[in-house]
């Protein structure tokens, strides 16, 4: 009599590696053989945006990330023995599809006996839980959900506080309430600890094989699968296995990007081992990461971070080893420090569920916006006539990137001196970004408009000081308005205040070759000394004084171990 093999689908989501990644392993531990499962959901690609209806949803460099990491992981899985199924259409009903394959075609001599899956926290995806949990009861088959998005589990934080509703409304509570942990409370890596196989060799480790007759599938042609606009075509021709493949025929990345980033766990870790160890940028983190131009003055995870191409405890585990193999300084913490915020807002998110897209935010704040789309389309297009706004939104444009100092202003700017509804802000990042997180990104933007958790309600970044702050010698506006280059670097920042012999001398006319300010610039610039507040925090920054004078005190013992984290955090 034959024995009844056990088979169980893995869905990737927002997961997508092989390390660190809890369901791969459950199911081995379980005796269950793995058959991977991606499904390109058009309801999460290419439908408008939830209030403004901004089209598509995914933009051109999100998506052109989201195909290479897809592409990754199959590689990765095919390298151990396994394969990613790849399918398009509404998860739920695709897991059925393949139940029901399944039990045509073994005629009962195999089943799929379970179904994984990360847990994630907003409504849309959560909403495909239900739906997955209430289809597969005709099958008997309860679906196994894990937490893996985050540096602090779920279950640790739930303990701290008795529950996520008790999560504290501002990120210093949580930090707080992390801090009285007599050790920092994160879990250990998965085991065993696979990688691509570019990076380590797990020539000792193998998957099962998936049954032949199933069919792999292939990437989603952009344009006739999934109904994106004609300049996505192409993503899905490019072999990730043919060395001399090159994306960037298809979608341009600029040249002055910081990074030509590529989606995938490989391309992740390569990032990781770079800026620790091959450069030691790590070292000098807290000093550099506020810069405007070139791909060292930040870490630059987040792409990666937000489809779970590598592991939170992944890196903090990397911080760790730096700490005892090179150095422990403020640097290495602030890094730890801003995973803490990335782990905040998904909290926060689990807390007030849909109050996250709320015009009015978590705080029901009920503030007058304004909804001027023609003002909207000159912040989108990089036309204010204030050149660093224009510089960060053409950059944002050309490449899907922007830097968290960037971010702080631009949306200050609309949400404080345009006065428009930050709603337009959150859904243009939700479509042009290409490290959009949901949480991050519309806890961020409350946060900046007033309606979120920043316990101040009168924060302000003035887009004329922060540019005099941090791009002091004018090198990031140059870079992408050129337009302004023959302006002295100590005006560039404020070409208004040229006169028109001036603005004829240099070749410039304001309202010709470059727009005039799009609102009072005069008023912003008497109002500089508002421009000091700034310990916003886009993917996790801050500048608080208390916690620079705690980091201060603790690089007086950097040989103390991690458990005496606890008085800075």
């Amino acid at each position: 009599m034959s024995t009844l093999r056990k088979f169980a689908v893995l869905l990737f989501r927002n997961d997508l590696r092989i390390h660190d990644n809890e369901m791969i392993i459950m199911a081995l531990k379980r005796g269950e053989i793995p058959v991977p499962l991606y499904c390109f959901d058009r309801n999460q690609i290419s439908i408008p945006t939830h209030y403004f209806k901004l089209q598509p949803r995914c933009g051109i460099y999100r998506t052109r990330f989201l195909y290479e990491s897809i592409q990754d992981l199959r590689l990765s899985l095919r390298n151990l023995g396994s394969d990613l199924l790849i399918r398009i259409g509404n998860p739920q009903e695709i897991i059925a599809q393949l139940i029901e394959e399944f039990n045509s075609k073994t005629e009962g001599s195999a089943l799929i006996s379970n179904v994984y899956l990360q847990r994630e926290v907003t409504s849309e995806e959560t909403i495909i839980e239900k739906k997955l949990s209430t289809l597969l009861k005709k099958f008997k088959i309860k679906p196994t959900y894990y937490w893996g998005t985050t540096l602090i589990h779920e279950e640790e934080v739930s303990n701290i506080f008795n529950g996520i509703n008790n999560l504290p409304d501002t990120f210093s509570g949580f930090r707080v309430g992390i801090e009285k942990r007599n050790t920092f409370p994160i879990r250990s890596l998965l085991q065993p600890l696979l990688f691509p196989s570019i990076i380590l060799n797990n020539s000792n480790v193998t998957l099962p094989e998936i049954p032949n007759w199933l069919e792999r599938g292939r990437l989603p042609d952009p344009v006739q699968d999934l109904g994106l606009p004609p300049h996505f075509a192409g993503l899905h021709l490019v072999d990730p296995e043919d060395p001399n493949n090159n994306i960037n025929r298809i979608t341009h990345i600029d040249q002055r990007a910081v990074l030509q980033f590529k989606g995938g766990e490989t391309e992740a870790i390569k990032r990781l081992r770079y800026y620790l160890w091959e450069s030691d940028l790590l070292r000098v983190y807290k000093e550099t990461r506020n810069g405007l131009v070139g791909g060292d003055y930040s870490s630059k995870f987040s792409p990666w971070l937000a489809l779970g191409c590598i592991s939170p405890r992944y890196i903090y585990n990397e911080i760790q080893r730096y700490e005892r193999e090179r150095e422990r300084n403020e640097s290495t913490y602030w890094l730890i420090f801003e995973l803490l915020w990335r782990d905040y807002f998904r909290f926060y998110a689990l807390k007030f569920g849909n109050k996250l897209f709320a015009q009015n935010g978590t705080s029901d704040k009920q503030i007058q916006w304004r909804t001027d789309m023609q003002a909207f389309e000159k912040w989108c297009n990089g036309q204010t006539g204030f050149p660093l706004i224009d510089a960060n939104m053409r950059e944002l444009a050309l490449t899907g990137f922007m830097s968290n100092r960037g971010r702080q202003i631009v949306a200050s700017f609309l949400t404080k001196d345009l006065r428009l509804n930050w709603l337009l802000g959150a859904e243009y990042f939700e479509k042009m970004l290409n490290d959009y997180d949901v949480c991050s990104n519309y806890g961020n933007w409350q946060y900046v408009a007033g309606c979120g958790n920043d316990p101040r309600e009168d924060r302000y970044f003035n887009v004329i000081k922060q540019g005099k702050v941090y791009d002091a010698k004018a090198d990031y506006i140059r870079l992408w308005v050129p337009e302004i280059i023959p302006i002295p670097r100590n005006l560039a920042h404020e070409p208004w205040n040229l006169s028109i012999v001036e603005q004829n001398n240099l070749g410039l006319r304001l309202g010709d070759t470059y727009p005039h300010p799009i609102v009072d610039a005069h008023r912003i610039s008497a109002t500089t000394k508002h421009g000091t507040n700034n310990s916003n925090h886009f993917r996790g920054r801050s500048q608080n004084n208390r916690r620079n004078n705690e980091n201060n005190s603790r690089n007086k013992g950097h040989q103390q171990n991690r458990n005496d984290y606890k008085r800075q955090f």
